[in-house]
């Protein structure tokens, strides 16, 4: 594989997982409104975000990891 070709498959990886991220938080974000309405506050943080956010980082540790894209401190 070449290095423009290995940078192809990289970043259509990473495209699919902030695609599916966008996709979650959306979800999550319409599913608060529909349950909460004008009532909703922001002031919660990101609480109904916390599971989303960890399985992002996963799967972007795991992209880094499978092409050698992580520092030694972050592996």
């Amino acid at each position: 594989m070449t290095t423009e070709e290995r940078k192809a498959v990289v970043n259509a990886e990473i495209k699919s997982v902030i695609d599916w991220f966008v996709s979650e938080t959306n979800r999550i974000y319409a599913e608060l409104n529909e349950r909460q309405g004008a009532k909703r506050k922001f002031d919660g943080g990101n609480k109904p975000y916390a599971e989303v956010h960890k399985e992002f980082a996963q799967r972007m540790n795991a992209i880094g990891k499978k092409y050698g894209l992580l520092t030694e401190e972050a592996q």
